[in-house]
């Protein structure tokens, strides 16, 4: 019985969470923080069969992803009045509200678990097509920040040279080729490179 009424209580708690409103945000954050709340206590009962030692560890993992979910989708995380969330307010040279910087720990986070993937296959575990769906994951991705990067003239890996040496490691070079290929050859280098040939002429001897 307790256990019925657990799970029904769990499951309008993440309904609060996933309904809160985010055009009010101070309503949305009562609203999402309650329904944390109640998935929380219910997720407690729900393992308390299993000992109080899984019953804390349910809490304490389902606040984890509270937590989180907070952080990387909603304005409801906030610490003494000031919001922290992934996305920024502010106009990002990426679009999506989402900075350089995070965008590109985001990546190297996303490059790692399509290489581990790949790496499995070759140790015998998972399919060669999904292998080969993570390979070209890795180039796509590559060759997007890469052109993006030379469109918009933010530079090099858009200044982020720690997280694309990285990224270029785990991938084991993959990425760094597909990216390099695409800022080198992107439109607007090309068209740069040709306006700088016309500009520069044969040099003569008087």
């Amino acid at each position: 019985m307790i256990d019925n009424i657990s799970l029904i209580s769990a499951v309008a708690g993440l309904a609060a969470m996933a309904l809160a409103p985010r055009k009010n945000v101070r309503a949305g954050r009562t609203v999402y923080w309650a329904g944390a709340a109640v998935t929380a206590t219910s997720a407690y009962f729900v393992a308390q069969p299993q000992g109080w030692k899984s019953a804390l560890g349910a809490v304490v993992f389902f606040g984890v992803a509270a937590a989180f979910i907070a952080y990387t989708y909603t304005p409801f995380l906030s610490i003494k009045g000031r919001v922290i969330s992934f996305y920024s307010r502010s106009p990002q040279p990426y679009g999506a509200g989402v900075t350089a910087n995070r965008s590109w720990w985001r990546l190297l986070a996303a490059m790692t678990v399509l290489t581990i993937g790949i790496i499995a296959y070759f140790f015998g575990e998972g399919g060669p097509w999904l292998a080969i769906a993570a390979t070209l994951g890795i180039v796509i991705s590559g060759s997007s920040f890469g052109y993006r990067d030379a469109l918009l003239g933010a530079g090099f890996a858009s200044g982020q040279r720690i997280q694309f040496f990285l990224t270029s490691a785990v991938t084991l070079g993959v990425f760094l080729i597909a990216y390099l290929a695409a800022y080198f050859l992107s439109p607007r280098r090309l068209a740069g490179r040709e306006q700088y040939g016309r500009h520069a002429g044969p040099t003569g001897l008087g």
